[in-house]
């Protein structure tokens, strides 16, 4: 491993270590970034990471990984790659490093912090992206991260404040997002309630949008809004996390056509509600259906055939075992708006979700179990409080200043405890974050697909935020699932690990081992072709892929269909 630091881009210090990886001996480089500004009062990340170059523009360290400092500030004028790029930072207690908006040359600031090439790969670790916040002034900065396609892997990251989206996809095509162990906070346009969306692919069409074990905390509009109608992902994941507020959806994946929605825990989601007006114009199903937590809809069947080679009965989504809550505060804030709101604001799933998971005929492979309405017992009572109180004072603030000769309204919902309701600094944030998301209801506990516990893991047990745990497997998932031939299975090592991955059936029998050997840092992709020790095609059925070394093992599920 080659380390170089840079402090303030001075005497660059030099340490080499070579690591094996199986019969080859590599070096791995890993580029020091230690201060936020240089001599100049210039950010070092431009300098450091597109200065990072030889004669002729090539790149000098092609396989670095550039690490930034816990506690330090780094002002990003936006930095656009067309390479690779791996940036992180060692794991700790002390507040992540934590990149924010910096005016380039003529006194712009980035409308995102970073963009990639739409055939590289972006991986971001132990990172805080975080805009400008201001209590007399909307947060300044649009976006943390922008994606335009290329693989973008999120770990163990913290996005606050944005304005737009905490990860914008926009409307790229042939993307493969995953986002794991992070917490999006704060994502909320105050002039406008439909917006401030933690991911937003909105109009997109990308190979994998995978999102898990996270927390999504007092958010303005959608938490991910992606697959709008006749708009598709191949292949959509949103499991094991917390969400708690928001002003309007959640999954916004109407014309998902392979998904999986499990083991989540969704609070006090559409505080905002969503007026009459809106369920009339189609605002959360075309079928003007109550606002929902859950929305699909069906595609156009000459475009999804086109692009995707599938018909409705191909779609499969799953759902299950979500829990799902309203605070009585929030149900009298929708009461409270007389007959502006339906009876009933929203559901899990509307009357048209609900239809379409009961017809097996046309739809058999969505598949709807376990998901209950309960309360979770948050333990952080005074902080749910605020939240709850904010979002209702700025929804009737927002919904007066809609009617003739109301109030111009630009509210303010951003939690910080101990001001005046937003920070009192611009770049400060709070460390350890301020919100606890544990709850106490114990039965939440057992309640997941394998008998854990729901929502995101960091908010079992835990009486403080960030409580990560640490792994060498960072994203295991399949695609195509299900699948008929040949099956990919994909995973990230963050670092240099003694790897097996099999499969076995559904008694529990190994019957492939596809992987028994050590494999490098990074990203590997391994096909399964539906066969057993013996070469011979299995019969169709659930399976389970199980990938683990001497300290993680993690197990998913699949579906061959001959």
């Amino acid at each position: 491993m080659k380390t170089i630091t840079f402090k303030n881009l001075i005497m660059p210090l030099i340490i080499t270590m070579l690591l094996f990886s199986g019969n080859v001996l590599k070096s791995q480089e890993i580029i020091l970034i230690e201060t936020g500004l240089d001599d100049d009062g210039l950010p070092t990340l431009y300098s450091a990471i597109l200065g990072d170059t030889i004669e002729g523009g090539e790149r000098a360290h092609p396989n670095a990984t550039y690490r930034l400092t816990r506690g330090v500030i780094y002002p990003s004028e936006g930095l656009n790659f067309d390479f690779d790029i791996t940036i992180d930072a060692l794991d700790g207690e002390e507040r992540p490093p934590m990149i924010v908006p910096f005016p380039d040359g003529n006194g712009s600031l980035p409308r995102a912090l970073f963009t990639a090439s739409a055939t590289n790969t972006m991986v971001f670790k132990n990172i805080l992206f975080s805009a400008i916040n201001n209590p007399r002034e909307k947060s300044i900065g649009k976006s943390g991260i922008k994606v335009l396609g290329g693989r973008t892997i999120v770990e163990n990251c913290v996005f606050n404040g944005f304005v737009h989206s905490g990860i914008d996809g926009g409307t790229t095509t042939g993307y493969d997002v995953h986002v794991n162990n992070c917490i999006f906070r704060n994502i909320q346009d105050p002039s406008a309630w439909w917006q401030g969306d933690a991911l937003f692919f909105f109009g997109s069409e990308g190979d994998s949008l995978v999102v898990t074990n996270s927390t999504f905390f007092n958010c303005g509009g959608h938490i991910v809004n992606s697959n709008w109608i006749n708009y598709y992902t191949k292949y959509n994941e949103f499991s094991n996390n917390t969400v708690y507020g928001g002003n309007f959806c959640v999954v916004t994946s109407m014309s998902q056509t392979n998904s999986i929605i499990n083991n989540n825990l969704f609070v006090n989601t559409f505080a905002m509600g969503i007026d009459k007006s809106g369920r009339e114009a189609g605002w959360v199903t075309t079928d003007k259906g109550i606002a929902c937590i859950v929305p699909v809809d069906t595609n156009d069947a000459g475009k999804m055939m086109n692009e995707l080679g599938l018909v409705e009965a191909d779609r499969n989504i799953q759902v299950h075992n979500n829990v799902y809550f309203w605070n009585q505060d929030v149900k009298d804030h929708w009461d409270s708006r007389g007959d502006q709101f339906d009876d009933t604001v929203a559901l899990f799933m509307n009357q048209g979700v609900r239809a379409m998971f009961a017809d097996n005929t046309s739809y058999p492979l969505f598949d709807e179990t376990n998901n209950i309405e309960l309360d979770p017992g948050m333990v952080d009572s005074e902080m749910e409080l605020e939240v709850v109180a904010g979002f209702a004072t700025y929804g009737t603030g927002i919904f007066d200043s809609f009617l003739p000769d109301g109030p111009k309204f630009e509210g303010y919902l951003h939690y910080y405890p101990g001001g005046d309701g937003v920070t009192d600094v611009e770049f400060n944030v709070e460390w350890p974050l301020a919100e606890n998301l544990s709850y106490s209801n114990a039965a939440l506990l057992t309640h997941a697909t394998d008998g854990g516990a729901v929502g995101d893991p960091r908010w079992v047990d835990s009486g403080s935020s960030v409580n990560y745990t640490e792994s060498s497997v960072i994203i295991l998932t399949n695609y195509p699932n299900p699948f008929t031939e040949i099956t990919t299975i994909t995973f990230t090592l963050t670092e240099s690990s003694n790897i097996k991955l099999s499969v076995f059936d559904i008694m529990g029998k190994e019957i492939k081992v596809l992987v028994d050997k050590t494999m490098p840092k990074g990203n590997h992709s391994i096909e399964w072709n539906g066969t057993n020790m013996s070469n011979n095609a299995v019969s169709s059925g659930i399976y389970f892929y199980q990938i683990n070394n001497d300290s993680f093992t993690t197990t998913k599920k699949m579906i061959k269909i001959n």
